[in-house]
């Protein structure tokens, strides 16, 4: 995946069907504002509360 900015790894990200990433990853800035038809938490006994 010849990713060599962050414009090619927003299109990436934007072609993807599954997207993996930690609970603390999900606050990621290319991540903002995408909307999934599935999300699946596991461990989300590790999330906490605000």
């Amino acid at each position: 995946a010849n990713v060599r900015s962050v414009k090619d790894l927003k299109l990436k990200m934007d072609e993807a069907r599954v997207v993996g990433v930690t609970c603390l990853g999900t606050a990621h800035l290319l991540l903002t504002n995408k909307k999934f038809d599935i999300c699946i938490m596991d461990e989300a006994g590790q999330i906490t509360l605000p």
